[in-house]
């Protein structure tokens, strides 16, 4: 969860450091042409392109165990949340085993390797 939530902040950072507002006169507004500002993998696209188009399953596996295992963003309201329906037939929606849904170590490779891309990017 802590992970989805970095590379949320890290690619909204990328997003201001491009000229962009996300909020404005006191108000949150979110990434303009993102629908859901929480979908990691719509973020990259729109931030970073499709260059790192390697990545976009995994951030989608990592958004699902954000939203669902760790909870965040919590739903505002119960049919919000794809957490009982997904679990009811031992498998979500994207196929992954509700026992051990985990990066592997190779999907976590990925991730690391993006999140050291996108703090270079901010950071120069």
């Amino acid at each position: 969860m802590l992970q989805a939530f970095a590379i949320e902040c890290l690619l909204k950072g990328l997003f201001v450091k491009g000229g962009n507002k996300i909020a404005e006169n006191g108000a949150y507004k979110g990434v303009d042409g993102v629908a859901d500002n929480h979908d990691l993998e719509m973020l990259a696209k729109h931030v970073m392109g499709n260059e790192h188009n390697n990545v976009f399953n995994v951030l989608r596996k990592l958004e699902w165990i954000g939203k669902n295992i760790g909870r965040y963003p919590v739903a505002k309201k119960s049919s919000d949340s794809k957490f009982s329906a997904e679990f009811s037939n031992e498998k979500n929606d994207y196929g992954y085993d509700i026992n051990s849904v985990v990066l592997t170590d190779a999907e976590q490779s990925l991730v690391d390797t993006f999140i050291k891309e996108l703090l270079r990017k901010l950071t120069e």
